[in-house]
């Protein structure tokens, strides 16, 4: 079990390599004791125990809200932090194993520390190796739009999802050309393929 004295904290994604090996789980935790100030937090697993390890500190709020990883290929975290009250900006960081390597993402995001009427910024990531993930999502400001980035390696990219009115909420790639994201629209289910350039809707069957 994941402790912390006199904090508060919250772990919202796990990536694990295999089931009896390493695990890295991400989220939040808050570094006063009133619970104002948040920053991300990251635990690993080393197929025994559980311990905290160093991750990125922002002078605003930040958190991670996804993670995965790849076998001898590092972990990739996305998430959000905040500049000011009701200000913030997407962020993802490579972990190598050793050290945490963060950027700033673009696209539209929540307030501070991504949280925008239970709406946020990047809220899944998919990759399919280090130089090729996809980072989805939604956010609001005003009406609700649909957000998927895509990582080459050495930068991010916004896509044009084009996701109508509920949102994404997932992705997996097996390829730098082949992703699939799953969400809802119009409070129909909804699914879309991405071909490395595209993003192409996909009939969905109906229940």
């Amino acid at each position: 079990m994941v402790q912390r004295a006199a904090s508060t904290s919250a772990l919202a994604a796990i990536s694990c390599l295999s089931k009896t090996s390493y695990c890295i789980a991400a989220g939040v935790h808050a570094t006063d004791p009133h619970g104002e100030l948040l920053q991300t937090e990251a635990e690993a697993w080393n197929g025994h125990r559980w311990a905290q390890i160093s991750s990125p500190i922002h002078n605003q709020e930040s958190t991670f809200n996804a993670i995965t990883c790849i076998l001898r290929q590092g972990c990739m975290a996305v998430g959000n932090y905040g500049t000011k009250p009701d200000v913030g900006y997407n962020i993802a960081a490579r972990y190598t194993g050793v050290r945490w390597h963060p950027t700033r993402i673009p696209g539209g995001h929540g307030y501070g520390a991504g949280l925008d009427k239970g709406v946020s910024g990047p809220t899944d990531v998919s990759c399919a190796s280090a130089s090729s993930c996809m980072a989805v999502g939604s956010y609001r400001y005003g009406p609700e739009s649909s957000l998927a980035i895509v990582w080459n390696g050495k930068t991010w990219r916004l896509t044009k999802l084009n996701w109508q009115a509920g949102g994404v909420a997932d992705a997996s790639c097996t390829s730098s050309v082949n992703c699939i994201a799953v969400g809802q629209s119009h409070s129909q289910a909804s699914v879309k393929r991405w071909n490395g350039r595209t993003w192409t809707a996909m009939a969905v069957a109906k229940p």
